[in-house]
């Protein structure tokens, strides 16, 4: 549970810009701010596509069509929800490793 903690803290969102008024307002700032949603939008992407052709390889296969349409529904929305979390997740980890990078060379 220890470990759980560490590592939902690690990748938590960090607002540093909150006390570096300057670069919040700066364009690069801004740029930073929005990594979190490009990498969520990447993980939708990388989902659909994987899901697209797994989807087509599998449909030619001789499993009854209503346990594919089940098994196939409930793994699109399941990865969907999961690749959510996990493009949030690195997008802060990128954010927060950036935000570091941008105030060490501003001090």
């Amino acid at each position: 549970m220890r470990l759980f903690k560490k590592t939902v803290e690690y990748f938590r969102s960090i607002f540093t810009d909150q006390y570096h008024r300057e670069l919040q307002q700066s364009w690069t700032g801004r740029a930073i701010n929005a990594i979190s949603f490009l990498m969520v939008i990447l993980a939708l992407v990388m989902w659909v596509t994987l899901f697209a052709l797994v989807r087509s390889s599998l449909t030619a296969s001789p499993v009854a069509s209503g346990i594919s349409t089940a098994a196939s529904c409930f793994a699109f929305f399941g990865g969907l929800i999961l690749a959510i979390f996990l493009g949030g997740w690195a997008g802060n980890l990128l954010r927060r490793v950036l935000w570091k990078v941008l105030i060490k060379l501003g001090k």
